[in-house]
């Protein structure tokens, strides 16, 4: 190893002696992808660091000095390249993007997917870092005039490939629209202040809505920066970059496109959010929305993840914001896949109506329960209505059915009518100073359950029919 030593010294060497600007710019472009090579063979890593060090220097004190992207690219994606190199060959990548004429820009993120793709099967953390690179360079991206090259030209006619692009996009679509984002110690240090404040033991912190803490880290460097992001304005327009790639005719079918169209949904930006809102309902049909992958999408997004065993905190997704909550329930709503769901379909009821819920939210989960009793099969409804009697209307009216008598003649399901009238009234008349629009959901879901209980206790004739209250 001493010869690799000496060669190393020998980099060194001419590195220094390089006296201007375009001397070291030639010097790193044919000396750099080999030195990287060399922090693969421990023996030679002390003395590759001093190389690097000095190399770190010069770029910190002359931020336009060029790197060599293509090289550096190369190499990261290459699978034969040792593992101990990658995280020097993505460091200096990361470097050079941002330095790159604005010439070449415009051809950037074509390179990059494709590199990410090159590698997607193969070493899938490297394709996702590639990925993420591509993002701030979306708005500059060239697409053929063909609908039908359009996805060969980035790599996404790889249905695997463009299922994990979208979804690291709809993930970046959930960041908050600003230059610093909250990470992870910061969320812990405010959870530990405000802990001491109450004399109380300090919570896990929460991921920002739709995230874990582990996505964060994707795209959030330790101080709260996002790559290539420097200001609001900035991140706003790579979103809306975004928004109009998934728009492209021929790039993406609406299964994909859909996900991170609804994280928009909830963004602070009225920009982001409108043009969002636009594209969904030119994707957004009832026939799609009834697509397993959809549906089951929403529910992802709207409930986060469910706790489960052997799954660290770190990579446990939050629910999705009120906001978001809100504006994805207007999609639940109409679909009927979503309503005949269990337990989906139970959570986000019950979501809606107690988990740090608005107004708004609750009238939508009771129209949501409202849907679920016209949809479900009777065989379904008929174990869930209890569950939503007693834990759910019953736990937001404050029984209401004390007005009801306890046994109901049900010789026909004709009875249920009447009997279903008085129990939207009392429902109604059990939220005094509630919000008009919510009383009459709450009336409307009121009637939709003992309607369907009577006419479930007709149907027993054996048994005699009461208010299960």
């Amino acid at each position: 190893m001493a010869d690799d030593t000496e060669l190393l010294e020998r980099v060194q060497l001419r590195l220094s002696l390089c006296d201007t600007d375009e001397k070291f710019e030639d010097a790193l472009a044919r000396l750099l992808p080999g030195l990287l090579l060399k922090m693969g063979v421990t023996a030679s890593k002390a003395a590759g660091m001093a190389v690097l060090s000095h190399i770190n220097t010069v770029l910190k004190s002359r931020p336009a000095l060029k790197l060599p992207v293509d090289a550096l690219l190369e190499q990261l994606a290459d699978p034969a390249v040792d593992g101990g190199v990658k995280p020097f060959s993505r460091m200096y990548l990361e470097m050079a993007l941002p330095r790159t004429d604005a010439a070449a820009r415009p051809d950037l993120a074509r390179r990059l997917l494709l590199a990410a793709r090159s590698c997607f099967h193969g070493n899938s953390k490297i394709s996702e870092a590639l990925m993420m690179f591509a993002i701030p360079w979306l708005g500059q991206l060239r697409l053929p005039a063909g609908a039908g090259e359009r996805p060969a030209a980035i790599g996404v006619d790889d249905a695997e490939f463009a299922a994990a692009f979208t979804l690291l996009l709809r993930d970046f679509l959930l960041l908050a629209s600003g230059a610093k984002q909250m990470t992870l110690a910061a969320a812990t240090a405010l959870a530990n202040a405000a802990a001491a404040a109450a004399n109380t033991a300090p919570a896990q912190p929460k991921a920002p809505g739709g995230l874990s803490w582990s996505v964060v880290s994707t795209f959030v460097k330790p101080d709260g920066s996002v790559f290539g992001i420097s200001s609001r304005e900035q991140m706003i327009e790579v979103k809306l970059a975004i928004l109009n790639l998934l728009g492209q005719p021929g790039l993406f079918p609406s299964a994909l496109v859909l996900p991170p169209l609804f994280a928009s949904l909830g963004d602070t930006a009225d920009k982001v959010v409108d043009t969002a809102d636009m594209m969904v309902k030119h994707h957004c049909t009832r026939e799609t929305l009834n697509e397993s992958g959809v549906a089951l999408g929403l529910v992802a997004l709207f409930l986060g993840s469910q706790a489960a065993a052997g799954v660290a905190a770190e990579h446990m997704r939050s629910p999705a914001s009120p906001a978001l909550r809100l504006a994805l329930m207007a999609h639940i709503l109409r679909s009927e896949r979503l309503a005949a769901l269990y337990p989906a379909a139970l959570q986000i009821t019950f979501s809606c109506l107690f988990d740090a819920t608005t107004p708004k939210l609750r009238t939508a989960g009771l129209n949501f329960m409202h849907r679920c009793f016209e949809l479900a099969p009777a065989s379904t409804l008929k174990t869930l209505l209890p569950v939503y009697m007693s834990a759910a209307l019953m736990k937001l009216l404050d029984n209401p059915y004390e007005t009801i008598p306890s046994t109901v003649p049900a010789a026909n399901a004709t009875a249920a009518v009447p009997i279903a009238q008085d129990a939207a009234a009392a429902a109604a008349a059990a939220m005094p100073g509630a919000d008009p629009v919510a009383a009459v959901a709450v009336a409307a879901a009121a009637a939709a359950v003992v309607g369907a209980l009577l006419l479930a206790a007709a149907e027993a004739p054996s048994a005699a029919p009461s208010c299960p209250c």
